[in-house]
């Protein structure tokens, strides 16, 4: 007994003739949730279906409670927040930031800044492995935070909205080839604007910071190097998130951080590749 076999609206019932049954009115096209589901699930349920209320079953198709958008409100706002945390690169907080213990605190941050910090390691040694090549050409040296900067900040857009896209159901895994030919139009786009941006401001380097180098080729290798890096940091901030989703992790929590070091550690390279080729 008590399994779920349909529902009857107040409006219904109300206009239904007295000697009608309610079998002959219920609906039985059910929109139900599992206790097993996670509540940002029945969350979406409640807002794709526009219902007021979501009936819950268990496993056997039994009728154990209800949610109503009431609660729904109270899940979005609280997975809202723990997104914001998670791609912020810090562990959710459990209650009001002010009420928070200093240690739980500092656990909930210094691991991933640890984290984030060992792997800018990585950048020093791309670093040290072109240091003879950017001290016969120091003005190339001028632009590496715009290099890194622009990459990263298009990397850091690109995880937020696939991460937002997976965290709604928009997307999955499975669209990875659509979500990639997606990212190149977009990363290709505007690597072009950014380059161009950046051509303009490395020819009007003055020439005393150019010693000896041509002004022409420094704005070569510069919006080239943002065009590429642009381009990688958008692939890369695509497609880490669904790469996560698909092994299990939570991309809401690893994305950002990694792709920022991921991001500067090939920006460096192309971007030292790039003057090697032109130079």
């Amino acid at each position: 007994g008590r399994r779920l076999i349909g529902l009857v609206s107040l409006k219904d019932l109300i206009l239904a003739a007295p000697t009608r049954r309610v079998a002959e009115i219920m609906q039985t096209d059910i929109i139900s949730a599992s206790v097993q589901e996670d509540r940002e699930v029945v969350a979406q349920k409640l807002m794709e279906y526009d219902l007021l209320a979501l009936p819950i079953v268990d496993t056997e198709g039994r009728l154990v409670g209800i949610v109503t958008h009431d609660d729904v409100i109270d899940v979005i706002v609280a997975e809202a927040t723990e997104d914001v945390h998670r791609m912020a690169g810090i562990e959710p907080l459990a209650g009001n930031y002010l009420q928070t213990p200093f240690v739980s605190l500092w656990s909930k941050r210094g691991l991933w800044l640890t984290i984030l910090f060992v792997g800018g390691f990585l950048t020093t040694v791309a670093l040290t492995k072109f240091e003879d090549f950017f001290q016969q050409f120091p003005p190339l040296v001028l632009f590496i935070p715009l290099i890194i900067s622009a990459g990263g900040n298009c990397g850091s857009q690109s995880a937020t909205l696939i991460t937002r896209a997976l965290a709604l159901g928009q997307i999955t895994p499975r669209d990875w080839a659509r979500v990639f030919l997606h990212e190149v139009l977009m990363g290709t786009s505007l690597g072009l604007a950014l380059g161009v941006v950046g051509f303009v401001r490395a020819l009007m380097t003055p020439s005393g910071a150019l010693h000896g180098m041509s002004a022409l080729k420094l704005a070569q290798v510069v919006s080239l190097g943002v065009c590429v890096v642009v381009l990688c940091g958008n692939l890369v901030g695509a497609l880490l998130p669904l790469l996560l989703k698909r092994v299990g992790l939570d991309p809401a929590l690893m994305s950002n951080p990694v792709v920022a070091s991921l991001v500067d550690v090939t920006g460096i390279v192309a971007y030292f590749a790039i003057a090697q080729a032109v130079l």
